[in-house]
């Protein structure tokens, strides 16, 4: 539901930057518990699911076509 609430500044102003900040703010927060779990008990996450995700983020920055906040910023998070 909150996510939702990124579209109405997109629909105002027709520019996706502001809606993609919002749904990225909120993406992060739902991230919290994780990192939280993670912290906790570090023996159950392994170095190559690690790993693995910083070389998908890489992977997206270079396919993208334009880059700008609206475009690199979910890709990077």
């Amino acid at each position: 539901m909150a996510a939702l609430l990124g579209t109405i500044p997109w629909i105002l102003t027709r520019d996706p930057t502001i809606a993609v900040i919002i749904a990225v703010g909120i993406d992060l927060t739902a991230f919290l518990p994780t990192l939280r779990k993670t912290w906790d008990y570090p023996s159950t996450e392994t170095p190559i699911l690690y790993a693995s995700n910083v070389l998908r983020h890489i992977l997206a920055l270079f396919a993208l076509q334009a880059h700008n906040i609206a475009t690199a910023l979910p890709p990077s998070q």
